[in-house]
């Protein structure tokens, strides 16, 4: 009995040495793990900065692609804004002699032509690319974009001739056709419910900072200065393009979970089986019921292509993305409010179409004038004094550009963050209700300037409120909420053939209302284009109130589901 007391106390003795010696003491490697097994209910011990990448290191991870992805819009925007400042230039007006490096000066016709080259890039090339997404995957397309970019660039700026600067262009167009489709595509894919929202209003802010990048450095460098600067801002996301992972959806329609697994063990802060599952069981339901019809789109399908459409469409007859550029080329010099209440007057002989500026999809058609001052009626520019707000001797054409643009990507900022706050359907009738207002405001005042019923010297900063207005209450939703929505709203099967069919159903019509927009203001009056924004923008709440379904927070799964339910009449038929 004593020696067995004996060796229970030698025990206890050992056990109590071995628990204090260096060996057995847990390692800081061995507390992070523990930290990161049980969540963030454990005090961190990694301080500072990597404590919380550790804490955030999935939606960190998710940003950083998504604003990779998103340079390709900065890229767009780029496209977009390039034209409007050496117009002028290209033209030969205020200036002696040809813009170098061209031997002659363009016509209005070659000016034309070479903005309209990125509608056909943009119009045709969406749907091949969205049988490639498919097939090759987002990762690869994704990748083609940046040769493009650089390749079209440099034609530019090597380009002497309006042929090469046309076929630079075309392939500036292909790539805008690229992004329209497999941007908000990856995008979504790879975004968790609650931050998907967010991320995809990424693209939306990135365009519009190129456009006003273009806007504020084109007026104050040469042309191949600015060119040069367009080439430099390529190259980031040339490098970057190779190291962002390829969609877990992509992995899962080709039946390869190791790999979609690895992707979300890398974009998640917390990994769980179930969400692998959920998605897994999504894709196959999805795969096996495109199996069986003849077409890539269900009935149900084809309504929410209607919804998609009808988003984009409408806020295209808003006439939000062209204002901007109708006041640098329109604007007269002797008067802050001119172009609004004498371009129902004008005689302009002289009009080119430019590019759509505001909209990520769509190539811009700004038909406007190399001199505005000769294109208004002098008997009618006469009749409004200079405004005794703000007046073109301390803001130029230029800088007022510059100001809508500051405007239009100040509406933009707001919605990244309420967009999955306040949900899709909420802040679109937010945005569509205060560009109503803005839009009737603004109407109303023009209707009465044009018709001297008002003194448009005491009133003229009322064109700059109410059109800065309407920019941002336009950006915040109306703008970009058809960019979401088609990214949401169709099963991964069919989801990158119906962003190919918005994308280029939608240029031609933003075409369109660009065809219209001084027609409207030559025959009626300019206050008519913002009471048909007014009105539209009521006819999008009355839409949105009516079908928009909400995907706040929800999987693609619960979105299929609940668009099954809201339109069961679709059940009728499997297919059309």
């Amino acid at each position: 009995m004593c020696a067995s007391i004996k060796l229970e106390k030698l025990h206890l003795l050992s056990s109590f040495s071995s628990a204090d010696s260096p060996a057995s003491m847990p390692s800081s490697t061995d507390k992070f793990h523990s930290r990161t097994s049980h969540g963030s209910k454990q005090m961190c011990m990694v301080p500072g900065l990597r404590c919380y990448f550790q804490k955030n290191k999935g939606l960190i991870r998710q940003l950083l692609a998504g604003l990779t992805v998103s340079w390709t819009a900065l890229q767009n925007g780029l496209y977009l804004g390039w034209p409007s400042p050496i117009m002028k230039s290209l033209s030969g007006g205020g200036s002696e002699g040809p813009l170098e490096p061209f031997a002659r000066r363009w016509s209005e016709n070659e000016i034309s032509w070479m903005v309209a080259a990125l509608d056909l890039g943009n119009i045709f090339s969406p749907l091949p690319c969205s049988r490639l997404v498919d097939r090759w995957g987002r990762k690869p397309l994704l990748i083609l974009m940046a040769p493009l970019s650089i390749l079209s660039w440099t034609l530019v700026y090597l380009g002497t001739s309006v042929t090469a600067v046309c076929v630079a262009r075309v392939l500036q167009g292909f790539q805008c056709g690229i992004a329209s489709t497999v941007v908000p595509l990856y995008l979504s894919e790879i975004s968790e419910p609650q931050v998907r929202g967010a991320i995809n209003t990424i693209p939306a802010v990135a365009v519009n900072i190129g456009i006003l990048f273009c806007y504020t450095a084109g007026p104050y460098v040469s042309y191949k200065t600015l060119t040069t600067l367009c080439i430099i801002l390529s190259i980031p996301y040339a490098v970057t393009v190779y190291h962002i992972p390829e969609s877990p959806y992509f992995h899962l329609m080709n039946k390869n979970v190791f790999k979609a697994r690895r992707f979300l063990e890398w974009t998640r802060t917390e990994f769980r089986d179930d969400e692998l599952a959920k998605m897994r069981d999504n894709v196959n339901s999805e795969m096996e019921a495109s199996a069986h019809r003849p077409t890539s789109l269900a009935r149900h399908d084809f309504i929410a292509l209607f919804v998609v459409l009808f988003m984009y469409i409408a806020p295209t007859f808003t006439f939000y993305w062209v204002i901007p550029e109708y006041a640098a080329r329109t604007f007269s010099t002797s008067t802050f409010t001119s172009i609004f209440n004498a371009t129902s007057k004008y005689n302009a002989t002289s009009t080119y179409n430019a590019a759509s500026a505001f909209d990520p999809t769509s190539t811009v058609n700004v038909t406007s004038t190399f001199n505005a001052a000769s294109t208004f009626n002098p008997t009618l520019t006469s009749n409004f004094s200079s405004p005794s707000v703000i007046s073109t001797s301390t803001l130029t054409p230029d800088q007022y550009t510059i100001l809508l643009g500051v405007f239009t990507l100040a509406g933009t900022l707001p919605s990244t963050y309420l967009i999955d706050r306040l949900g899709r359907r909420q802040i679109t009738l937010l945005s569509a209700m205060l560009t109503a207002v803005f839009a009737y405001l603004t109407s109303g005042y023009l209707f009465l300037a044009e018709r001297q019923l008002l003194d448009a010297d005491r009133f003229s900063w009322c064109t700059c409120i109410f059109t800065s207005g309407l920019l941002c209450s336009a950006s915040l939703g109306l703008g970009q909420m058809y960019c979401i929505l088609q990214s949401e709203y169709f099963p991964s099967n069919s989801r990158a053939l119906a962003g190919a069919t918005v994308a280029a159903i939608g240029s031609i019509f933003s075409v369109v209302a660009d065809k219209i927009y001084l027609s409207i203001a030559d025959s009626i009056g300019m206050y008519f284009n913002f009471c048909i924004s007014g009105s539209v923008s009521l006819l999008v709440c009355v839409f949105a109130w009516f079908f928009m379904i909400e995907t706040r927070g929800r999987t693609f799964a619960e979105i299929q589901a609940l668009i099954r339910d809201r339109w069961a009449v679709a059940n009728k038929y499997d297919v059309l």
